[in-house]
């Protein structure tokens, strides 16, 4: 079921059972047999704020959504299982708690690191191919994300008969998944010309991964929370006339040169 704002709704949703599991976990901290009456009263205390942060986060989902976040039931196994972890990691914080704060540290430093460094694809171009009336063609990347400009590469090929090989990779996460959900991330990796590597985006560049992208990251690709595309496409360099230049875009499934 999709509808306007289904992200921040579904976000919302999330957020609510989060503090729904954090409000049980601590009232029933209240039963523990070594609890003094003290740590009682402030268990309860902050059980009932968690309950209340529940019910300001379902509000606020069922707002941005006109109501249709609750009909929306691919996401109660996942808003259940948030729920139990995090009634355990507040029931038990020493043999749970830490263990879930560590686990779930490690997989947002790896999804940042390994995909959400790209941009979200959209219709902008990506590349600037331009040839000057000597022969010379240059490969001027636009602006990444970061708005940091990336270095120009420049080549002169041997004939009009060469060919530029483009290949460009696109993730898309599940909207079931919080945040990453539903984007559609990637760009161009490397263009070759006659199999000799001209341009390479450093970001692909992965020292602790190196088939994290060309393997598609089997661990993810094989569950129904991730999807990876890997796009070719082919630029005939005596299309591009002297002194004039084309762009590249990357739509997420396709290469296209105007």
């Amino acid at each position: 079921m999709e509808f306007d704002q289904f992200s921040l709704a579904r976000d919302y949703f999330y957020l609510a059972a989060l503090f729904l599991g954090a409000g049980i976990g601590c009232i029933l901290n209240r039963f523990r047999k070594k609890s003094t009456g003290r740590s009682r009263n402030w268990a309860i205390t902050a059980g009932l704020c968690f309950f209340s942060g529940t019910l300001a986060a379902l509000t606020m989902a069922i707002i941005h959504s006109n109501g249709l976040i609750l009909l929306e039931t691919s996401l109660y196994p996942y808003l259940g299982f948030l729920t139990a972890i995090l009634i355990l990691a507040f029931r038990f914080p020493r043999v749970a708690g830490f263990p879930a704060i560590l686990v779930t540290g490690v997989f947002l430093v790896w999804i940042s690191y390994g995909y959400l460094r790209f941009p979200v694809i959209n219709d902008s171009g990506r590349l600037r191919v331009t040839k000057e009336g000597n022969g010379l063609v240059h490969i001027i990347p636009i602006l990444n994300s970061t708005e940091k400009a990336l270095p120009v590469f420049s080549f002169k090929p041997e004939g009009n008969e060469q060919v530029l090989e483009f290949r460009a990779f696109s993730f898309t996460f599940s909207k079931v998944l919080p945040v990453v959900g539903g984007l559609n991330c990637g760009d161009i990796a490397e263009i070759r010309c006659e199999e000799e590597l001209l341009y390479k985006d450093p970001r692909f560049s992965n020292g602790l991964f190196p088939r994290l992208y060309p393997g598609s990251d089997n661990i993810l690709s094989n569950t129904r929370i991730f999807s990876s595309q890997e796009i070719p496409a082919k630029l005939e360099l005596r299309k591009l006339k002297p002194g004039e230049g084309l762009t590249v875009f990357f739509d997420g499934m396709e290469i296209t040169f105007r």
